[in-house]
């Protein structure tokens, strides 16, 4: 072989390490803009999940305090029932004493006065 053949072959070979380096450094650039890529659309993803749980939850939170609304509006009306049947035996108790209290005035009022030997 001829040193001008050896001189091309190297060329030709440098050539393709160059070439060859280029492909691998467009490659390493195209994987990083694709991994920032995937980690901005990750963090995106996490930002919505985020959201939709904190949507959730206000949800769950607002659903509950309805139901336990619900349920005082419920229990109200047992606690008034209740009250008012409280209030009607307290009534009832205080007129039979009222009256108890009046009988035996009276009786002791009759006994009085049927009797002068008392007076």
């Amino acid at each position: 072989r001829s040193e001008a053949e050896d001189a091309a072959e190297r060329a030709r070979h440098m050539e393709k390490l160059k070439s060859q380096e280029a492909s691998v450094r467009e490659q390493e650039a195209l994987r990083r803009t694709t991994d920032e890529a995937l980690l901005r659309q990750r963090l995106e993803d996490e930002v919505q999940i985020e959201a939709l749980r904190r949507e959730a939850e206000l949800a769950r939170v607002k659903a509950e305090e309805e139901a336990r609304a619900a349920a005082e509006r419920a229990n109200e009306d047992v606690r008034l029932r209740a009250m008012r049947a409280q209030a009607a035996e307290d009534r009832k108790k205080v007129l039979e004493a009222i009256q108890l209290v009046s009988s035996y005035v009276a009786k002791g009022a009759t006994t009085l006065l049927d009797d002068t030997k008392l007076l």
